[in-house]
């Protein structure tokens, strides 16, 4: 497994993405992120119950932020309760003893401002 460019502590990288650059990354990021959600949207649709359904809409019509996104649309589609406990469960720092059989490498700067501590 290859993994590159990615937080090991994504609770704390994305916490600190809303205020960098004065949240431009979450504005930014946001808007590229439901221009593509909107594009594949009537496909999810069809695996969606009316109520996510609603809620996508809604969302997408009162929000434009990367964490808005991760909140009310990515976090609950995978089962969490908000976006704090989706990217907890994605932390890779002190879970990589768990990783047994598989080599793996990961890849990244340590100046990456999106991924450093």
């Amino acid at each position: 497994m290859v993994a590159y460019g990615n937080p090991f502590e994504p609770e704390e990288t994305f916490a600190r993405w809303k205020t960098m650059m004065f949240g431009l990354y979450d504005i930014g990021l946001g808007i590229t992120i439901f221009s593509i959600f909107k594009k594949v949207f009537p496909e999810i649709s069809k695996y969606s119950s009316p109520e996510q359904i609603e809620n996508y809409n809604k969302v997408m019509k009162n929000n434009s932020r990367l964490s808005a996104f991760t909140d009310y649309i990515i976090a609950p589609m995978f089962g969490f309760k908000d976006a704090e406990e989706y990217y907890r469960s994605a932390r890779i720092s002190g879970n990589l003893h768990k990783l047994k059989r598989c080599p793996t490498m990961f890849l990244h700067s340590w100046d990456d401002i999106l991924v450093m501590k």
